[in-house]
């Protein structure tokens, strides 16, 4: 009777790795709702909001892009935070029950890539360093020692880590406020992503960004694990756009 317990329940974990993790929209349960939910987080160039409260970005259009695909209408869910709302998608305990998939700029690396699926890139860029004009800080590698603005749980506080200490640090919560802590004197410098920073600085006089970076990073579409009906058509998008889309929003 044990062993035929053991057995059992073995053959249950085996159904449930075969069909996903549970809550996790398959394509085919995406074109019976009619409607598929991509997550989005507020960021110049990549989801920004109109006076007429309308989304446009890069991000936003990809995920148009992607429900026009697969022939389903598109509700974006924006996330207000990083680390409890866009992170989700690589947290091993998350359902996935407020979004079947994100765009959401997600740097793409092998730590989150053990507890999600990565669409192909559609977004190369990296770290750097953003200084009031006249900073002594002239190099991205001479931060450390100096107060840094950056969001916790990123890419950009892990490029901030390898070259400074973690008191160096001055945690804000949304990309806009690393402009804001610099501009505002809350911080000496800033990190984050390059291109996001030149759309952020546009109208922010006595700003400049450093010449190199600190990282090379890509940008891809996350998703459930065992998904791959639903990865082959968000591939197909994104490699068929990148291009046409980064020209659109970042040139």
């Amino acid at each position: 009777m044990k062993r035929l317990v053991a057995v059992a329940l073995c053959g249950l974990m085996v159904v449930g790795l075969v069909s996903g993790i549970a809550g996790a929209a398959t394509l085919e349960e995406i074109k019976d709702r009619g409607v598929i939910k991509v997550g989005h987080y507020m960021a110049a160039g990549f989801c920004e909001e109109r006076e007429n409260g309308e989304l446009y970005g890069l991000d936003v259009e990809l995920g148009v892009l992607i429900a026009e695909k697969i022939g389903v209408e598109c509700e974006h869910v924006v996330q207000e935070t990083w680390t409890g709302g866009v992170a989700r998608a690589w947290d091993p305990g998350y359902d996935w029950s407020d979004f079947d998939i994100v765009a959401a700029d997600i740097t793409v690396t092998d730590e989150r890539g053990k507890h999600c699926t990565f669409s192909e890139w559609y977004f190369m860029t990296g770290q750097t360093v953003l200084v009031p004009e006249g900073s002594s800080i002239t190099s991205p590698m001479d931060i450390g020692g100096h107060s840094i603005a950056t969001v916790e749980g990123t890419t950009c506080e892990e490029a901030a880590l390898s070259v400074a200490n973690k008191s160096d640090l001055v945690y804000v919560p949304t990309p806009k406020a690393v402009v804001e802590a610099v501009a505002g004197g809350e911080a000496e410098c800033g990190v984050y992503d390059e291109a996001m920073l030149k759309m952020l600085t546009r109208d922010v006089p006595g700003l400049k960004i450093l010449p190199g970076r600190l990282t090379k990073e890509r940008y891809a579409v996350a998703m459930p694990q065992n998904t791959p009906d639903l990865l082959a058509v968000v591939n197909e998008v994104v490699t068929d756009n990148r291009v046409r889309l980064y020209q659109k929003y970042f040139d």
